[in-house]
Order: structure tokens, then C-alpha cells, then sequence
């Protein structure tokens, strides 16, 4: 038995044989005499069934040194500072506190005892009495702020309304209310909250999501989670609020920036649904994981094994927890318990080549499991709203020893023309026609998108003005510019200057082209709103278009505009290639990019030799789909969802010629 520094052997913790049952710390109350901040403990083995009474601590491990110690029963444990202090601001003068902390309760070094305790840590902080937020070690500046912080917290729950805009809620009351939150100099310090480690680590999601009664402390001042959160509301509201109410109401410079708190309102939304609901759907499971990229771990499987309570709550197969496998092997796993557990097929979007790639210390996943890794998936989420693939249930079909995905899906076309994201536009008969600049840079890429259209609209189908997903072809270009985001579709009058003639020419900027412009136009404005800006010398509109263009940009940031053989244009992933194929499975929100690994793969139109003939009928009576099965098995590498105009809210399943297959991704 190894001795610790202060000459006491150190403790060797007893296996939890019985299932459901835990350790317990009984924290012994403080000494006065005890000048050296000992802190001295026992421990007890409970079990959860029978709803022991305990608190649970939530907190940081804070640097991985193991400086400070923890007395119990004759024996050491080794603890972190942050740990060592969290106890100490918590333990009670008077009688022991009974509360559970992870790097204790758990033996750390026993990979097989934390397989099992990590699964019961939605039942102990669900069951916990009160879970304590330690945010760490306070100062008389903090102090300050924790006070403002719950001051106006508390005056905006016992308001008892929705925390609006200042401009929104304009009062005798409220401007009061709104100037004691504004004209506070606490109020340019609040950082130094919200940046503390607490708010970005990822344990801490499920610990408060599953919390009943979450109690935060910094230093000596503590206040319920809602407080603090109603707080941060508020400032969030200030910070954006577009009036003059800020200048009119204080002295004092907008210097509190909102996006300090966007973890604090993550974790506050996902409490919400927990709160709402027994258990979270697969698409809820899928928005957990992708907020929790901007969360630290000190191990990266624990991007998985670190929310996996909340993911396996209500659920009648739980994901299992394995520590001592590799981060290629829990993604993979957890991948496919995804898909044989979920309801939908929409994981697919979080993987792919096109994410892969952005990593480079590859880990060799399959095409079809996600990166967990990867902080920040794309500069845009495509995925709600649409129906695509929504007519079927998703069938997906993956083997336990096997990295094969297989999905039942439609291919409807191949990618003959494409504008990338920098360099050229490039095309199935030709290399590169012209150089233009990032999408940043709007007026060159649109020429090439006009360009590219132009070209395969008049040679290939003889028209520019019809769209083969139906409407007019200008009208599905400028709605596939933003992925037919309604709220990205201007008002032509709503921010024209009030002093400006509706029949006033606009001068318009350099580089700006007048075609695309004046299509863009009549596509999108209603015709009674209609003026003679509308036409082609004098579409430029530098104050309605702001809005679209800023979204087009962002939209098109490491996206790829292409055109399909059939005449279907859309967005697709960095590194989409000519050849790639769309196709829309079964279920899915979106439709894919799809790379065949066969280089003369062929559609069905081009030939190709069947092995067998079926149908598959459509729900509720539907028609009846055409199911066929190739006589050469192909397989593919999945690149990334695309947005296709004409194919995002099931329009794929009336189409005519498509097929229903087997998508075997590798």
C-alpha cells in the first residue's frame, strides 16, 4: 500500500458489486481550530432505489494535478485544488454534508466501475436534493458582480413577464427597471462570470439539464440557476436591442457584447427540453451533440459518454459506455446505435468527406460517422424545416462487425457542373473556364453562377427560364442562394430611407451586374410592390438587399453551387466533384452528396443490368415506387447533405424515373 505526504496510507476504494448503488461523501463539518483547511470525510454505499437524501457537486476538475487531499477514515485521495476548495466553501459548520462528486464517488483508475457509474448519473443528479454549481474562487470584484447579477435577476423573475427588448416593454416601471440594469458598472465586468471555465465544459450539460434544484456559487455569494440565468436574459435582450433607449438611459458606452453568453443560454435551452419531455428524439439527441462542440473535454470520447444521460433517458436500449476504446471506435458505435435506434437517418449530415477533411489527424471513420472532434460542423445547419425523404421511414441497416451502412434510398442525378468556392467553375466538358474570388466577394461569384447557368440552361434544355422542379428557374436560383429561407427574403420597401423617392434611382456599387439582379427582382418581389428600380440598369439595391446578400454569403461559405444532369441546381459540400451523385434516403431531412467508388457507375437510365424488380408502396395508399436491385453491387463514400431545389419537401417521391435502392456507404 502506497503513503501519501502526510505519512497516512492511501485509500483503496471497495468494488461496487450491487447494481444502482453509489458512494456517498459524508463531508465532516468545519473545525475552527483547523487552521491547515483539512478536509475529512467517510463514505457510504447507497443504493439509488432506495432515494437517499444527498446533494451533488458540479464543478470543474480544473487542472489534471493532484495537489491537495482529502482525509477519509485513516487513508488519503489525492483531489485537484478546485475540487479541494469546492468542498471546503461547501461543507456546513454544524453536521456533515452527504453529497456525491464525480472524481471521488467514481474510482477514476477502474475503467470498468466508471462504464458502469457514468450511466446512473442522470438518476443522481435527477435525485439529488440540490445540486451545487461551484464556479470556482471568488474576489471582491466578483463579489460585486454575483451580487448585481442576482439583483437584477431576481427583480426580473418577481416581474413575473417575458424578458423582452428594452424598446419592446417601454414603462415608467420597466425603463426603471431597464436603467438600474444599463447604467450599472458591474455591468462591463459581468465576463468575468460567464467566462469561467464552468460554462464550457461538457459534463456540466447533463449535470444541470438533469438537475432539479441547481444552486450556483461563486466564491461566498450564491443564487438559483434561474436568477442567474434571468440575469443573463436580460443583458442579452440590452445588448441587442436596436433603439436609443441604452443612449437615452445612461452615460455609459454598449460595452457588454451578448456572445459571452451564448454557452449559458445553450445550457438553458437544453435544460428546458429535458424539463419538457421523458426522453429526447433522435434529431434532439443530434442538436445536444452539435451545441456541445463549443464544450472542452479533457477526453475526447467523452463528447459522447459526457451527454450520454441525457440521450438515454427513457430509452429502452441505452447507448452502452465503454472507457479503453479507441475515438474511432466509440464514434463508430455510437453512429450505429444512432441508426438502429433512431427514428431518422439525419446523422448523415453531421458526416461525410467534407467534414472529415476539416480535421487533419484523420482517425479513418467510415464516411458515414460522424467527428466528433470537429468543433464546428459548417457555417450553416440545413436541416430543419425540410421533408425530403420524410414519406418513408428511414431503413438503415448496419452490422456489428461491419463499416458498411446500408440505406434505402433514391438516386435522382449526377453532378455535371459546378462552381467551387474558389479557384474556377468546372464543368464535365471542359477544365477551367475563369477564376473568381470567395463567395465573400458576392459580385464575382454571382457571374459565375449566372454564367454556369446560362451555359447548361440554353445547351443542354434550351431554356433559362423554366425549372425542372417547377416555377421559374431565376426564382429557384435566388431561394437556393439562402436554402429557401423565408425570413432571408427581403422586403423591396422596408428599408428604403424615409427622405428617398420610391422612383429614385440607386447608383449602383462596383462590380455589381445588372441580369441576376433584375431576375433576382421579379422573382421574388410580389408585383404590387413592384417600381422602377425593379429593372435590369437599376437592380443594385444597396439598402433592401443587405440582408439577402449577407445570408448568401454566409450560406455559400465552403459550399459548392452545382447543376445536375436533369437540370436540379443546389449547394453542396466543400469537395463535391463532378460525378457525385444526389441521392435522398429514406427518411432523411435532406438529400446527399454521394461519391460511387465504381468509376463507371452509371444511373438506371444509362442501362444498367437488373438483378431484380419490386415495388414499395408509398404510405396511406400512395402510389406505388419502383424498388429495384442491381446486378453489380455498388458502394459509396458519403461527402455531405446538399441543398437541391425541387427535391427539399418531398417532391422526389412523384418524380418520375427514380428508382428505389440499395445505398451501400462505406
Amino acid at each position: 500500500m502506497s503513503s501519501s505526504a502526510l505519512g497516512l496510507p492511501l485509500y483503496t476504494y471497495e468494488r461496487l458489486d450491487k447494481p444502482n448503488t453509489i458512494r456517498l461523501i459524508n463531508l465532516l463539518p468545519s473545525n475552527p481550530s483547523d487552521i491547515d483547511r483539512n478536509l475529512h470525510c467517510t463514505f457510504s454505499v447507497v443504493s439509488l432505489a432506495d432515494h437517499p437524501a444527498f446533494a451533488a457537486l458540479s464543478y470543474t476538475w480544473g487542472e489534471n494535478a493532484f495537489t491537495e487531499t482529502l482525509e477519509c477514515e485513516g487513508n488519503v485521495l489525492h483531489i485537484t485544488k478546485n475540487l479541494h476548495v469546492a468542498l471546503l466553501q461547501s461543507r456546513l459548520s454544524d453536521k456533515p454534508l452527504i453529497i456525491w462528486a464525480d472524481a471521488v464517488c467514481i474510482n477514476q483508475s477502474d475503467n470498468t466501475e466508471k462504464s458502469l457509474q457514468i450511466p446512473l448519473m442522470a438518476d443522481i443528479y435527477s435525485q439529488a436534493a440540490e445540486v451545487l454549481i461551484w464556479l470556482g474562487e471568488g474576489t471582491e470584484a466578483t463579489k460585486d458582480v454575483m451580487l448585481y447579477l442576482k439583483r437584477i435577476g431576481q427583480k426580473f423573475i418577481d416581474r413575473g413577464k417575458e424578458i423582452l427588448e428594452p424598446r419592446d416593454e417601454r414603462s415608467p416601471d420597466n425603463d426603471a427597471l431597464w436603467k438600474d440594469v444599463i447604467d450599472d458598472p458591474n455591468l462591463e465586468k459581468t465576463d468575468m462570470i460567464w467566462t469561467r471555465p464552468w460554462f464550457s465544459r461538457v459534463w456540466i450539460i447533463q449535470e444541470l439539464a438533469l438537475a432539479n434544484r441547481p444552486t450556483v456559487r461563486c466564491g461566498d455569494i450564491c443564487m438559483d440557476w434561474e436568477v442567474l440565468f434571468a440575469s443573463c436574459e436580460a443583458l442579452g435582450r440590452a445588448a441587442i436591442d436596436g433603439s436609443l433607449f441604452w443612449d437615452q438611459a445612461s452615460n455609459r458606452p454598449r460595452s457588454f457584447k451578448a456572445t459571452t453568453t451564448m454557452n449559458v443560454w445553450k445550457l438553458n435551452d437544453m435544460r428546458k427540453r429535458l424539463n419538457s419531455q421523458i426522453n429526447m428524439s433522435s434529431s434532439e439527441i443530434l442538436e445536444c451533440l452539435d451545441a456541445a462542440r463549443g464544450f472542452h473535454c479533457r477526453d475526447t470520447v467523452d463528447r459522447i459518454f459526457g451527454l450520454s444521460s441525457i440521450f438515454n433517458r427513457g430509452r429502452d436500449i441505452p447507448f452502452a459506455i465503454g472507457y479503453g476504446k479507441s475515438e474511432a471506435e466509440v464514434f463508430t458505435e455510437f453512429a450505429r446505435w444512432s441508426l438502429q435506434h433512431g427514428d431518422i437517418v439525419d446523422i448523415l449530415s453531421f458526416a461525410g468527406h467534407a467534414n472529415h477533411s476539416l480535421i487533419s489527424n484523420s482517425l479513418g471513420l467510415p464516411s458515414w460517422v460522424p467527428d466528433w472532434r470537429l468543433r464546428y460542423r459548417s457555417p450553416i445547419d440545413i436541416l430543419g424545416g425540410f421533408t425530403a425523404g420524410h414519406k418513408l421511414a428511414s431503413i438503415a441497416i448496419v452490422h456489428e462487425t461491419s463499416d458498411e451502412l446500408l440505406v434505402k434510398g433514391m438516386i435522382v442525378d449526377k453532378v455535371i457542373a459546378i462552381v467551387l468556392e474558389s479557384d474556377a467553375w468546372v464543368t464535365g466538358g471542359q477544365e477551367s473556364v475563369s477564376s473568381f474570388l470567395h463567395p465573400a466577394h458576392l459580385p464575382e461569384w454571382y457571374v459565375q453562377v449566372e454564367l454556369v447557368i446560362e451555359k447548361f440552361m440554353r445547351t443542354n434544355w434550351g431554356s433559362e427560364e423554366k425549372y425542372i422542379g417547377g416555377g421559374g428557374l431565376w426564382e429557384a436560383l435566388a431561394r437556393t442562394l439562402i436554402i429557401d429561407r423565408n425570413d432571408a427574403i427581403f422586403d423591396y420597401t422596408r428599408d428604403r430611407p424615409n427622405n428617398s423617392s420610391p422612383d429614385e434611382p440607386i447608383t449602383p456599387p462596383h462590380g455589381y451586374f445588372p441580369t441576376f439582379r433584375a431576375h433576382m427582382l421579379s422573382s421574388l418581389i410580389p408585383p404590387e410592390q413592384e417600381s422602377p428600380t425593379t429593372q435590369p440598369s437599376l437592380a443594385i439595391m444597396p439598402y433592401e438587399s443587405l440582408e439577402y446578400h449577407s445570408r448568401v454569403s454566409s450560406i455559400t461559405s465552403n459550399r459548392c453551387f452545382f447543376i445536375t444532369s436533369l437540370g436540379y441546381i443546389g449547394l453542396g459540400p466543400k469537395g463535391l466533384k463532378l460525378n457525385d451523385v444526389v441521392c435522398v434516403p429514406a427518411g432523411a431531412s435532406v438529400p446527399y452528396i454521394l461519391r460511387p467508388i465504381n468509376p463507371d457507375f452509371k444511373l438506371y437510365w444509362q442501362g444498367v443490368e437488373k438483378a431484380r424488380e419490386a415495388y414499395v408502396q408509398l404510405p396511406k395508399g400512395g402510389k406505388l415506387l419502383p424498388y429495384v436491385l442491381r446486378k453489380e453491387e455498388e458502394k459509396y463514400a458519403l461527402i455531405g447533405e446538399c441543398y437541391t431545389h425541387g427535391l427539399m419537401r418531398g417532391e422526389v417521391w412523384d418524380a418520375r424515373g427514380v428508382f428505389f435502392e440499395d445505398l451501400r456507404i462505406v
